[in-house]
């Protein structure tokens, strides 16, 4: 029987799709910026790092920026700074947040998923997938998943956030062609993840790439 590594080796690593937030880094976006200390000056979309509960964070000086804190079941705080176009447009790609920086740990508590390799997930257990045969140097067309393997791989993603704090990013602009509230409806019935009403979400810019609109939306689910 095949498992979630087997439906996903034809197109990458599955450290692509989840892991530690601090390494996967949400598929390595440009809008995670900092994860295990808050900088002084700050670029991206958002920034986190772990700190004892009884270290004092100091708040962002900066009115564009979103600080929220929440507690891992280690004891330990999950400290966020989020870039929010609010009533002012963003007009540069670094902004002074702090007086100084604050050096924080890094966490196993919290993972972070691509919603887009969910997606490739999701095609190649529903449509089947590519897989190269060396010995025929070519590839060969895989089926798709069956309902004992699907529900077997179900099992692996329950085992996967089991305990943990889990986030995803995601633009949130729709257009004909693309709708990811549709796709996330889809991860949620076909794979079983984000189906609980998340702990926390917000909307967000990312200097980067910035817009005129916060289009980029982050989700936080405990499980």
């Amino acid at each position: 029987m095949r498992t979630l590594q087997d439906f996903f080796k034809s197109i990458g690593k599955l450290g692509l799709v989840y892991g530690p937030a601090h390494e996967n880094r949400f598929s390595r976006s440009c809008a995670c910026a900092n994860t295990y200390h808050l900088v002084q000056t700050f670029q991206g979309g958002f920034q986190f790092a772990v700190f004892p509960s009884d270290f004092k964070v100091s708040k962002p000086s900066l009115s564009h920026i979103v600080h929220k804190k929440f507690k891992l079941k280690s004891g330990y705080y999950l400290h966020f700074d989020f870039m929010c176009t609010g009533t002012k447009p963003l007009s540069s790609r670094h902004y002074g947040v702090r007086e100084s920086s604050l050096e924080g740990n890094k966490t196993d508590e919290f993972i972070s998923f691509s919603v887009n390799y969910l997606k490739c997930i999701l095609d190649a257990l529903c449509n089947g997938y590519n897989l190269y045969i060396p010995e025929l140097r070519a590839y060969e067309k895989q089926p798709p998943a069956t309902a004992e393997e699907l529900k077997a791989i179900k099992a692996e993603f329950r085992s996967i956030v089991k305990g943990k704090l889990v986030g995803i990013l995601y633009d949130n602009n729709r257009n004909e062609y693309y709708d990811i509230e549709k796709q996330i409806d889809e991860i949620r019935s076909k794979l079983g993840l984000f189906k609980k009403k998340p702990r926390f979400s917000i909307n967000i810019n990312n200097t980067v790439h910035v817009r005129n609109n916060d289009y980029l939306t982050f989700q936080l689910y405990q499980y």
